[in-house]
Protein backbone atom coordinates (compact mmCIF):
# COMPACT_ATOMS: atom_id res chain seq x y z
CA UNK A 1 0.00 0.00 0.00
CA UNK A 2 1.15 3.57 -0.84
CA UNK A 3 2.44 5.22 1.69
CA UNK A 4 0.29 9.05 1.60
CA UNK A 5 1.71 12.50 2.71
CA UNK A 6 -0.45 15.24 3.78
CA UNK A 7 0.89 18.76 4.02
CA UNK A 8 -0.68 21.08 6.36
CA UNK A 9 0.49 24.88 7.33
CA UNK A 10 -0.03 27.05 10.72
CA UNK A 11 -2.02 30.07 9.75
CA UNK A 12 -2.19 30.98 13.79
CA UNK A 13 1.07 32.67 15.58
CA UNK A 14 0.11 29.93 18.15
CA UNK A 15 3.59 27.77 17.88
CA UNK A 16 2.53 24.91 19.05
CA UNK A 17 1.54 20.87 17.55
CA UNK A 18 -2.42 21.79 18.45
CA UNK A 19 -3.88 20.50 15.20
CA UNK A 20 -6.58 23.53 15.40
CA UNK A 21 -3.52 25.56 14.35
CA UNK A 22 -3.22 24.26 10.86
CA UNK A 23 -4.89 23.97 7.75
CA UNK A 24 -4.65 21.31 4.63
CA UNK A 25 -2.88 22.11 1.78
CA UNK A 26 -4.97 21.34 -1.66
CA UNK A 27 -1.86 20.31 -3.76
CA UNK A 28 -3.53 21.04 -6.81
CA UNK A 29 -4.99 24.05 -6.01
CA UNK A 30 -3.54 25.89 -3.00
CA UNK A 31 -0.87 27.96 -3.26
CA UNK A 32 1.94 30.13 -1.31
CA UNK A 33 2.54 33.74 -1.96
CA UNK A 34 5.10 35.66 -0.27
CA UNK A 35 4.81 39.67 -0.46
CA UNK A 36 5.25 42.99 1.70
CA UNK A 37 1.73 42.71 1.67
CA UNK A 38 -0.91 46.12 1.04
CA UNK A 39 -4.29 46.42 1.94
CA UNK A 40 -4.91 43.78 -0.74
CA UNK A 41 -2.65 41.30 -0.69
CA UNK A 42 -3.74 41.05 3.42
CA UNK A 43 -5.03 38.11 5.65
CA UNK A 44 -8.43 37.72 4.51
CA UNK A 45 -8.19 39.15 1.59
CA UNK A 46 -9.87 37.11 -2.05
CA UNK A 47 -6.97 36.30 -4.61
CA UNK A 48 -5.15 39.01 -5.45
CA UNK A 49 -4.72 40.33 -8.86
CA UNK A 50 -1.49 40.35 -10.59
CA UNK A 51 -1.43 44.37 -10.41
CA UNK A 52 -1.73 44.03 -6.52
CA UNK A 53 0.83 41.16 -6.42
CA UNK A 54 3.35 43.86 -8.02
CA UNK A 55 2.18 46.82 -6.28
CA UNK A 56 2.92 44.56 -3.11
CA UNK A 57 6.08 43.28 -4.39
CA UNK A 58 9.04 43.41 -2.22
CA UNK A 59 12.00 45.69 -3.34
CA UNK A 60 15.45 44.45 -2.25
CA UNK A 61 17.15 47.65 -1.01
CA UNK A 62 21.07 47.86 -2.14
CA UNK A 63 23.71 46.64 -0.10
CA UNK A 64 21.99 44.02 2.15
CA UNK A 65 19.85 40.85 2.11
CA UNK A 66 16.13 41.51 2.29
CA UNK A 67 14.17 38.52 3.77
CA UNK A 68 10.30 38.84 2.62
CA UNK A 69 8.71 39.76 5.32
CA UNK A 70 5.33 38.07 4.89
CA UNK A 71 4.27 34.53 3.78
CA UNK A 72 0.03 33.84 2.95
CA UNK A 73 -1.45 30.93 1.59
CA UNK A 74 -4.05 31.28 -1.02
CA UNK A 75 -6.62 29.02 0.16
CA UNK A 76 -9.13 26.80 -2.54
CA UNK A 77 -11.20 26.19 -0.11
CA UNK A 78 -12.34 29.19 0.57
CA UNK A 79 -15.18 31.05 -1.46
CA UNK A 80 -13.12 33.61 -3.30
CA UNK A 81 -9.55 31.64 -2.37
CA UNK A 82 -8.74 33.71 0.29
CA UNK A 83 -5.68 34.46 1.51
CA UNK A 84 -4.57 33.34 4.90
CA UNK A 85 -0.67 34.90 6.24
CA UNK A 86 1.18 32.54 7.70
CA UNK A 87 2.10 34.34 10.98
CA UNK A 88 4.67 32.32 11.90
CA UNK A 89 7.06 32.76 8.73
CA UNK A 90 8.61 35.46 7.65
CA UNK A 91 10.77 38.48 8.97
CA UNK A 92 7.46 40.26 10.04
CA UNK A 93 7.35 37.99 13.13
CA UNK A 94 11.18 38.92 14.64
CA UNK A 95 14.64 36.84 13.80
CA UNK A 96 13.77 35.92 10.52
CA UNK A 97 11.20 33.90 12.14
CA UNK A 98 12.42 31.44 15.03
CA UNK A 99 9.30 29.42 15.29
CA UNK A 100 8.69 25.62 14.90
CA UNK A 101 5.70 24.41 14.08
CA UNK A 102 5.13 26.49 10.25
CA UNK A 103 4.73 23.74 7.71
CA UNK A 104 3.80 19.91 8.73
CA UNK A 105 4.25 17.11 6.62
CA UNK A 106 2.14 13.98 8.15
CA UNK A 107 3.35 10.35 6.32
CA UNK A 108 0.95 7.67 7.06
CA UNK A 109 3.29 5.16 7.10
CA UNK A 110 6.67 3.83 6.45
CA UNK A 111 9.11 5.01 3.13
CA UNK A 112 11.32 2.81 1.29
CA UNK A 113 13.83 6.49 1.27
CA UNK A 114 14.23 9.34 3.11
CA UNK A 115 12.24 11.79 1.75
CA UNK A 116 13.68 15.10 0.26
CA UNK A 117 12.32 18.50 0.10
CA UNK A 118 13.16 20.31 -3.09
CA UNK A 119 12.09 23.08 -5.39
CA UNK A 120 11.61 23.18 -9.24
CA UNK A 121 11.02 25.49 -11.94
CA UNK A 122 8.05 23.46 -12.34
CA UNK A 123 5.90 20.19 -11.90
CA UNK A 124 8.29 18.60 -14.65
CA UNK A 125 11.01 18.57 -12.26
CA UNK A 126 13.77 19.02 -14.52
CA UNK A 127 15.09 22.44 -14.58
CA UNK A 128 15.53 25.17 -11.57
CA UNK A 129 16.40 27.83 -13.81
CA UNK A 130 14.21 30.63 -12.03
CA UNK A 131 16.18 33.93 -10.75
CA UNK A 132 14.70 32.63 -7.34
CA UNK A 133 15.86 29.41 -7.53
CA UNK A 134 19.50 30.95 -8.33
CA UNK A 135 19.31 30.73 -12.33
CA UNK A 136 20.53 26.98 -12.24
CA UNK A 137 23.35 27.84 -9.31
CA UNK A 138 21.06 25.42 -6.79
CA UNK A 139 23.12 26.83 -3.53
CA UNK A 140 22.49 30.24 -4.78
CA UNK A 141 18.35 29.75 -4.06
CA UNK A 142 16.72 32.10 -2.59
CA UNK A 143 14.60 29.37 -0.81
CA UNK A 144 15.79 28.48 2.62
CA UNK A 145 14.47 25.88 4.58
CA UNK A 146 15.12 24.31 8.02
CA UNK A 147 13.93 21.56 9.89
CA UNK A 148 12.21 22.20 13.04
CA UNK A 149 11.29 18.85 14.19
CA UNK A 150 13.87 18.51 17.02
CA UNK A 151 13.69 22.14 17.80
CA UNK A 152 12.81 25.69 17.21
CA UNK A 153 15.55 27.03 14.66
CA UNK A 154 16.81 29.75 16.36
CA UNK A 155 16.63 33.38 16.09
CA UNK A 156 19.27 33.31 13.25
CA UNK A 157 18.80 30.65 11.31
CA UNK A 158 19.83 30.78 7.66
CA UNK A 159 18.62 26.89 6.27
CA UNK A 160 19.28 24.69 3.46
CA UNK A 161 19.43 26.13 0.05
CA UNK A 162 16.70 24.18 -1.89
CA UNK A 163 17.05 24.08 -5.87
CA UNK A 164 16.43 20.84 -7.84
CA UNK A 165 17.91 17.92 -6.74
CA UNK A 166 21.20 18.79 -6.14
CA UNK A 167 20.47 21.49 -2.95
CA UNK A 168 17.43 19.60 -0.94
CA UNK A 169 16.67 19.15 2.81
CA UNK A 170 17.03 15.41 4.24
CA UNK A 171 13.59 15.37 6.15
CA UNK A 172 13.93 12.63 8.53
CA UNK A 173 17.58 14.55 9.18
CA UNK A 174 19.70 12.22 7.18
CA UNK A 175 18.61 9.36 9.72
CA UNK A 176 17.14 8.11 6.32
CA UNK A 177 13.64 6.13 5.54
CA UNK A 178 11.08 6.72 7.65
CA UNK A 179 9.83 3.65 9.55
CA UNK A 180 6.71 4.54 10.15
CA UNK A 181 3.86 6.98 10.51
CA UNK A 182 6.16 9.84 11.31
CA UNK A 183 4.89 14.24 11.36
CA UNK A 184 7.97 16.28 10.33
CA UNK A 185 8.21 20.24 10.89
CA UNK A 186 9.50 23.05 8.88
CA UNK A 187 10.14 26.81 8.85
CA UNK A 188 11.24 28.48 5.39
CA UNK A 189 12.13 32.00 4.25
CA UNK A 190 12.49 33.76 0.67
CA UNK A 191 15.67 35.78 1.25
CA UNK A 192 16.48 38.34 -1.95
CA UNK A 193 20.44 38.93 -2.13
CA UNK A 194 21.50 42.62 -2.61
CA UNK A 195 21.10 43.13 -6.67
CA UNK A 196 18.62 40.40 -7.09
CA UNK A 197 17.05 40.68 -10.78
CA UNK A 198 13.10 41.63 -10.65
CA UNK A 199 10.96 38.43 -11.20
CA UNK A 200 7.83 37.04 -10.81
CA UNK A 201 7.94 33.55 -10.64
CA UNK A 202 6.13 30.00 -9.68
CA UNK A 203 8.57 27.44 -8.55
CA UNK A 204 7.10 24.05 -7.20
CA UNK A 205 7.64 22.70 -3.99
CA UNK A 206 8.07 18.92 -3.89
CA UNK A 207 8.90 16.30 -1.28
CA UNK A 208 10.56 13.58 -3.21
CA UNK A 209 10.13 9.58 -1.46
CA UNK A 210 9.38 6.12 -2.22
CA UNK A 211 7.66 3.25 -0.43
CA UNK A 212 7.51 -0.61 -0.46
Amino acid sequence: MATTLTVKVNTTSNDTTDSGNFITVDLANDKFIWSDGSSAVADGQDTPTSAELNEAAPLSPSGSVYEIPKMFLLDYSDTGQELKEVDLAGSDQGGGGNYRYVLRFEFDAATATEPTLEAWDDSDHDSYADVCLGETGANDSYVKVVRTTAGSPGASWTGTAIAGGSAKSQMNGGAGALVGATTIYYNIRIELPDGSDPFAETPVLTVRFTWN
